[in-house]
């Protein structure tokens, strides 16, 4: 095995050893979830990824992090709430941020995103050939959410390869409790391509990789489970495995098998990544620490103007000057894409036309093929994909079928959509929006009847909007797919699709508008 991944693993053993140290000396902003025993996997992938492909990770990512993106000073400044850090000491161990990388300590949650990002990549430029790559542990299969980007990722051929790497253990629980049937099975159910290695047999797993990341550019979906095993407790020391077992990995993890076998050579290396870590930490002690957190004002404190309200066409409908806006902001901008259940026109599964429950997107999908795409029933899926879309430099326009169904959605705005703009130390650009007619008196029954939007109302970083009959529902798409950078939640009114703009506009009041939007 090349002496060079052997170099990378032992400094990222050697910076989680510090962090472990610093952690036990109160140092540390928050906790720490090690990959102490997993270093190599993210050691030989290294190998074979891009500077512009994209890795999306979780609670136990700083080894994903480290041989990405070689900033060993702003992963140590991060941990350490230092405002130097990668995510300005905002984000903490969790939720790590530099170009190409991406972490979140929500299990599964980030698959959708991912997907969606390699979605991105792919659809502005195919040629390119970039990936995404999403790490995920044995306990996130039992997340449906997880299956839910499979699937859509088969269905839509993002290059996204799916790396688990099972260390046997979730917290605290075996995957032997929690794991049913052939995991292949289940994976190749999808359509998607399963790989198997171990970091037990690291010439299959360099070659097995190699092959992983080769299949995944060419746009097919790939998942590859990696055996390993997490030598520390799963955070500081909440252990209570069976100490022969961690003993036996011990014995036999590929960096201490190095080390019986290359004693001189690992101790070389291993006394160069701590002098190196020392310095660093030096260095890092004297940064600014990050004090306290930026303020959220769940309600816009900001002057307003107002104007009278011009009278518009009374010949058009609700739903006409939505449809007339996506259409209008479609022939501008091809980098707007619509995901939703039941959105196409006719096609070739369905001669009739369609266009969606209400006919908002009518006949976009044949004036538009590239650009809307019928969903499965994902309601959490297609939102994480438009959450993807957004960060990955394009606009998203995710439509939910009744408004009932957003309570499935609301992990993916809570813990995704709004964390993506706040949890990263810098402003990043989401543009994009979800919307959903809410509302009863349609005969629809009690669970597709309901106007849940106040669980959206207190997510930071999430604009909430509702249309009204009074303002024509196209200036308002406008000027949000035109201008807009931020996650956008919009609420229909199903009553009100039918009815024309300003219907019942009375005479003897006067109307005005603000200039808030």
């Amino acid at each position: 095995m090349n002496l060079e991944i052997f170099k990378k693993a032992i400094y990222v053993r050697a910076f989680e050893t510090l962090l472990l140290k610093l952690f036990s000396e109160g140092k540390l902003n928050g906790t720490v979830h090690t990959c102490v025993g997993q270093e190599i996997t993210p050691a030989i992938l290294s190998q074979y990824i891009t500077d512009n492909d994209t890795y999306f990770s979780n609670h136990r990512g700083h080894g994903h992090y480290l041989l990405k993106t070689n900033d060993y000073r702003g992963l140590l400044a991060e941990v350490m709430g230092k405002i130097t850090g990668c995510s300005k000491g905002y984000g903490g161990s969790q939720h790590l941020y530099n170009k190409g990388f991406y972490s979140n300590g929500i299990q599964g949650g980030f698959a959708p995103v991912a997907v969606g990002f390699a979605l991105a990549s792919k659809l502005k430029n195919a040629d390119a050939k970039n990936i995404s790559v999403i790490f995920i542990g044995d306990g996130t299969l039992g997340e449906g959410t997880l299956y839910e980007a499979i699937n859509l990722a088969a269905i839509y051929k993002a290059p996204i390869l799916f790396v688990l790497e099972n260390n046997k253990y979730a917290q605290s629980t075996s995957f032997k409790q929690i794991l049913k049937g052939s995991l292949q099975s289940r994976i190749e159910g999808f359509g998607v391509d399963y790989y198997n290695a171990s970091i037990y047999d690291l010439q299959h797993l360099d070659s097995t990789f190699k092959k992983a990341v080769e299949n995944t550019r060419n746009c097919s979906p790939t998942f590859i489970e990696v055996e390993c095993y997490r030598l520390n407790s799963h955070s500081k020391g909440d252990d209570n495995r069976n100490t022969d077992e961690i003993e036996h990995y011990k014995s036999i993890d590929p960096i201490n098998v190095f080390e019986r076998n290359n004693e001189t050579e690992y101790n070389k290396l291993n006394t160069e990544a701590n002098s190196f870590l020392d310095l660093l930490q030096l260095y890092v002690e004297k940064d600014e620490t990050f004090i306290k957190s930026t303020s959220v004002k769940l309600i816009k404190d900001q002057a307003v103007n107002y104007s009278a309200l011009n009278k518009n066409n009374p010949n058009v409908r609700v739903n006409e000057s939505i449809y007339s806006s996506f259409k209008h902001n479609l022939e501008k901008d091809k980098s707007i894409v619509l995901f939703g259940e039941d959105i196409e026109n006719n096609n070739q599964f369905n001669p009739k036309q369609y266009g969606g429950a209400f006919k908002v997107t009518k006949d976009l999908s044949n004036l538009f093929p590239s650009n809307i795409y019928n969903s499965p029933i994902s309601e959490a899926g297609i939102t994480g994909i438009g959450i993807g879309i957004a960060l990955g430099g394009m606009k998203s326009l995710i439509e939910i079928m009744f408004g009932d169904f957003t309570t499935l959605v609301v992990d993916q705005i809570l813990q995704q959509a709004s964390k993506i703009q706040c949890m990263y130390g810098v402003k990043l650009d989401l543009p994009f929006v979800l919307r959903t007619p809410m509302g009863g008196k349609r005969g629809y029954g009690p669970t597709h009847s309901q106007s849940v939007e106040r669980l959206f109302f207190s997510i930071p970083h999430i604009n909430v909007i509702a249309l009204n009959k009074r303002v024509e529902p196209k200036a308002v798409y406008n000027n949000i797919l035109q201008y807009s950078n931020d996650a956008t939640i919009v609420i229909e009114n199903k009553l009100d699709y039918v009815r024309y703009i300003d219907e019942k506009h009375l005479e003897t009041h006067d109307y005005f508008i603000s200039d808030e939007f």
